[in-house]
C-alpha cells in the first residue's frame, strides 16, 4: 500500500488458538495488526508474527483503550476481530466486550467492522450420514446448541441486531479446527501415544457410529 492508508485491525484474544492464527493472517496480508492479550508472556510470539501486542482485557475497555489509541494513526480503526469468550459467564463477558466495541467506534474516524466469533455447535449435532433431513448448515439454519453453549448462541447473535448505530458486524461460526499446536482430534492421537507408551499391543478402539460425519478446517484456512 503506497498511496493508501495502511488498514488497521485489532484482535481480541490474539494469543488464543484461533485468535493467534487470525492475527498472523492479517499481518501476512499487510494490515497493521494489533493483538490484545491479558498476559505479557504472550508478547514474544505476537512480535515474531509481526503483530503489535497490547496488554488488556477485551471486556474491560479501561485496561487498554488509551494505549491502543495512542498506537494508531489518525484515530482510524477498520476492523476488530473478537476471538475471546468466557463460557462460564458468557453474558457478562459479552456485555463488557460490546461496551469496548462501542467505545472504540465512538472515536474511530472510519466506520468500524466487527468480526465476531461463535461456533458451528450453535446449530447442534451434525446428523449421521443417510439420516433423514441431513443438510448443510447455513446462516438461515435454526439454532439448536447444547446446554453448555446456549448463552453463547443467544448472546452472540445480538451482535447483528443491537449495535447497528455503532458499527457493522459479521457473525462467524467456524467448524471444528485442527492443525499446529492444538486440535479437537488431537485427543485421539494422545490416546494412541498412551497406548504405545504402555507397551500394550491391543488395538486402540475409539467408539463412534460408523456413519459419523467428520468435519474440520485447518486453523490457518479458518483464519484466512
Amino acid at each position: 500500500m503506497t498511496d493508501e492508508r495502511r488498514r488497521t485491525v485489532l484482535i481480541f484474544g490474539a494469543n488464543g488458538y484461533i485468535g493467534f492464527a487470525v492475527a498472523s493472517a492479517f499481518a501476512r496480508a499487510g494490515w497493521k495488526t494489533f493483538g490484545l492479550v491479558r498476559r505479557a508472556e504472550s508478547f514474544e510470539a505476537l512480535i515474531k508474527a509481526e503483530v503489535i501486542p497490547i496488554l488488556g482485557s477485551p471486556d474491560q475497555i479501561e485496561t487498554f483503550e488509551s494505549t491502543f489509541r495512542q498506537s494508531i494513526i489518525n484515530d482510524s480503526v477498520d476492523v476488530i476481530v473478537c476471538c475471546s469468550e468466557d463460557l462460564n459467564n458468557y453474558a457478562k463477558h459479552f456485555e463488557g466486550v460490546t461496551q469496548s466495541l462501542r467505545s472504540i467506534s465512538s472515536w474511530s474516524k472510519t466506520r468500524l467492522l466487527v468480526l465476531f466469533t461463535s461456533g458451528c455447535k450453535d446449530y447442534g449435532r451434525t446428523k449421521l450420514h443417510n439420516e433423514p433431513d441431513l443438510e448443510p448448515k447455513t446462516e438461515e439454519s435454526s439454532l439448536n446448541c447444547p446446554t453448555l453453549l446456549q448463552n453463547r448462541a443467544k448472546n452472540a447473535i445480538r451482535i447483528l441486531t443491537e449495535f447497528k448505530d455503532s458499527f457493522d458486524s459479521i457473525l462467524l461460526r467456524p467448524t471444528t479446527v485442527y492443525g499446529k499446536e492444538s486440535s479437537l482430534y488431537s485427543v485421539a492421537f494422545d490416546l494412541a501415544q498412551q497406548q504405545q507408551n504402555n507397551n500394550n499391543n491391543k488395538p486402540l478402539i475409539i467408539r463412534s457410529p460408523p456413519n459419523s460425519i467428520a468435519h474440520g478446517c485447518h486453523v490457518d484456512d479458518c483464519a484466512e
